[in-house]
């Protein structure tokens, strides 16, 4: 164990050519984490450093379940760190090493688990950029984490570095074409390409393009096809073809466009490809138990009590016997007795000086003689001051299934895996929750000098909703798929929150979130019928004074009210579902404005092309992103028709009229 500032380094878990990693025991807070120690050179850059701190700033302000954790990032003795969250798992490149691809099904879940990782990491506008298994670790409840965010480095031919002005960053087998040109300027897409690549890897158990040279990786990335998978069904080879095809496309345009519209496209294969025997067989092979901590410290034989304590920050190393002087050189073969006859001689001079101090001192100091008197009345001898013992302590250390639950044990709340440390010894009851689950207690002794492990499952809160329409008998989609019909029950867990549209012909689409319940409850909607617009010989009539804007649509403001409404289809389409209640309301007066600013005066037409749009608006958002694509043209000219009708021509000024 190594002293390192306010963690001990307990023993290294990792080399790479950016630094090491090391278990750490945080004195602090006593826990234990991974501490990422970055190699000198790195902390001598001052732009090197200075990026690589606020990168890690930025990702320390993350905070997701598939995500790993950053807890501190600081430098110490000139060397920059990286505190994190210790996971108890291996990597996807680890796991593939040593048991080869994985089944369809557990592949499938992990690419479902990185892509709800993803999603949380690009709605905060980070680009990860180096996206692949070497940085996905899975623990032994199945969960899978991101690790590295927000840490851009590049790894040619074996080469890593921070990043810097004019480099490339990324992992060569992972790049996306427009990476490998410009690194500086990707935005999400790139994490899908690199994800299309770890599944077709994950699959296979190699990487498509297997070659050497960094350079020879990037131009295949760049021409060549993604090779097909060849599983031995030929239906799903040609399927998950098209998927990693999707996912990895060249051209960022083609591409899957976001981790909603993979997870939207996931959703049925993961129906369709439920986990069986071969794969409870395939994860029951990976042997968890040698990552765990309290295995890890007895394999090196580490005393828990110790973890805490102050350690020296340099451990000296002995010379080695090349570089050893003539001093350290060991006694010539030739004179072993006389070096033996040298060693007894001088401890028979010390016992014997020992002894002879001894009986002087008991000559020199008698005991004193006192009398009865003496001793009744004189006062009792004075003590040395005894110390206070510390009271008797265990530890807890408590894992919940599934991960990241809130543990509350006496007045601490932590997130699971949790520790305790210093716990006095008695009995206690510990609770495990977790939204759309049942909480769980425990009772449990604490034992001297023995850290307890406890493990918690929480079972799950099944919870319903059912949703009733006024007509009934409309269509409910969730995400772009009609999943039934009016009266409809929505299922999940409890507290869980549904994003719905209903759809019946001659009526507007109703866009509904639907939060789940364990006593269930029905949620009505009205649909509104769509109404007749007002004839255009009820608006106003053309002013005589501008014949030629009669008789000629105004061109200029068409086209910027077109490009208006794409911005605001464009912000329907990317609002987060909670948010899109509040957005919507603010995206229709940006319409109600327009149509005042383009003379609109008919009070009934502007409400009604107001709750079209509307309409028209959430329907787009049901859709899956091919869908929209191919349908944009269609919604675009629905919106210009209900708005136009409303906008009397000869209210545009002259001097915007074609000539």
């Amino acid at each position: 164990m190594i002293g390192f500032g306010r963690y001990n380094l307990l023993l290294t878990i990792g080399r790479g050519g950016m630094g090491s990693v090391y278990l750490a025991r945080q004195k602090t807070l006593r826990r234990f984490c991974a501490v990422k120690v970055i190699n000198p050179q790195y902390s001598q850059e001052q732009d090197a450093a200075g990026r690589f701190l606020r990168e890690a700033r930025a990702a320390a302000s993350l905070s997701h379940p598939n995500l790993v954790g950053i807890f501190d990032c600081d430098r110490h003795e000139g060397q920059y760190f990286i505190a994190m969250e210790y996971v108890e798992g291996f990597s996807l490149t680890q796991i593939l090493r040593k048991h080869g691809p994985l089944p369809l099904p557990l592949s499938l879940y992990w690419l479902q688990q990185a892509a709800v990782g993803l999603r949380y990491i690009h709605s905060k506008g980070v680009v990860h950029r180096d996206i692949k298994p070497d940085n996905m670790i899975i623990d032994a409840s199945g969960l899978l984490k991101i690790m590295d965010l927000g840490l851009a480095k590049h790894h040619f031919e074996g080469d890593q570095s921070m990043t810097a002005t004019g480099t490339v960053m990324g992992s060569p087998h992972y790049m996306s074409p427009e990476q490998i040109n410009d690194s500086k300027t990707v935005d999400h897409r790139t994490d899908i390409y690199s994800l299309g690549i770890s599944l077709y890897q994950m699959l296979v158990g190699r990487v498509p393009f297997p070659h050497t040279s960094a350079t020879a990786v990037c131009v295949a990335h760049l021409q060549e096809p993604i090779p097909s998978v060849a599983l031995p069904d030929a239906a799903v080879t040609q399927t998950l073809d098209e998927l990693i095809g999707r996912m990895s496309a060249k051209d960022v345009n083609q591409r899957v466009q976001s981790a909603d519209e993979l997870l939207a496209t996931l959703e049925t294969w993961i129906a369709n490809n439920p986990t069986n025997t071969a794969t409870h067989e395939f994860f029951s092979r990976i042997d968890f138990a040698e990552r765990k901590v309290g295995q890890l410290l007895e394999k090196e034989r580490l005393d828990p009590s110790t973890l805490d304590t102050d350690l020296p920050s340099n451990v000296p190393i002995p010379p080695s016997p090349a570089s050893a002087g003539p001093a350290d050189a060991p006694p010539a073969a030739g004179k072993p007795r006389r070096f033996l006859r040298w060693i007894v001689l001088m401890v028979a001079i010390l016992l014997v000086i020992g002894i002879g101090r001894g009986i002087h001192k008991k000559k020199a100091r008698p005991p004193p003689q006192t009398t009865t008197a003496q001793r009744t009345n004189s006062n009792p001898p004075s003590t040395a001051p005894v110390m206070p013992q510390p009271p008797k302590a265990g530890g807890l250390y408590v894992e919940t299934r599934p991960d990241n639950a809130a543990v509350m044990f006496r007045a601490d709340t932590q997130k699971s895996p949790a520790t305790f440390n210093n716990v006095p010894v008695g009995r206690y009851v510990v609770k495990a929750s977790m939204p759309g689950h049942r909480m769980v207690e425990r009772e449990l002794e604490i034992v001297e000098n023995e850290v307890k492990g406890l493990k918690i499952e929480l079972p799950e809160i099944s919870a319903k909703r059912v949703i009733e329409s006024s007509p009934s008998g409309a269509e409910v989609v969730a995400n772009g798929r009609i999943v039934g019909t009016t009266p409809f029950t929505a299922e999940g867990l409890d507290g869980e929150n549904r994003e719905y549209v209903l759809r019946l012909a001659g009526c507007y689409n109703a866009c509904i979130v639907v939060q789940l319940a364990e006593t269930g409850g029905v949620q009505r909607v009205t649909l509104n019928p769509k109404p007749k617009l007002p004839d255009t010989a009820q608006l106003p009539p053309h002013p005589p004074s501008s014949p030629a804007v009669d008789s000629s649509p105004d061109l200029s403001k068409r086209q910027r009210r077109r490009h208006a409404m794409e911005k605001i289809l464009e912000v329907t389409r990317q609002t987060p579902t909670p948010e899109w209640s509040d957005r919507k309301k603010k995206l229709l007066k940006q319409v109600e404005h327009l149509l005042q600013l383009e003379g609109a005066n008919n009070p009934d037409a502007v409400r009604f092309a107001i709750e079209n749009v509307g309409a028209i608006l959430g329907e787009a958002r049901a859709m899956t992103v091919s869908d929209f694509e191919a349908q944009k043209q269609r919604i675009m000219r629905e919106i210009a028709r209900s708005l136009e009708r409303t906008i009397p021509p000869g209210n545009a000024p002259t001097s915007d009229a074609p000539r």
